[in-house]
């Protein structure tokens, strides 16, 4: 039993822990370049953006979305 409560933690601790926020923007301004894009996506994991992607990425089994399309 002890076996079983023990697997069941670590995997609930991996799932959460794993989990990425895709945000869809409909307007992102790119300060760099001094244009506004549309249709992006911004994938973050632990707090950290990792991906800032043309169009809506699919989102993973387990992950958040956010729409801020309108």
């Amino acid at each position: 039993m002890r076996i079983v409560l023990t697997s069941v933690f670590f995997t609930f601790n991996v799932l959460v822990f794993a989990q990425k926020t895709y945000l869809y923007c409909g307007r992102l301004i790119d300060t760099r370049a001094g244009i506004v894009q549309s249709e992006m996506t911004i994938i973050i994991e632990k707090n950290k953006i990792i991906y800032v992607v043309k169009g809506y990425s699919p989102v993973g089994v387990g992950d958040k979305k956010i729409d801020l399309k309108s």
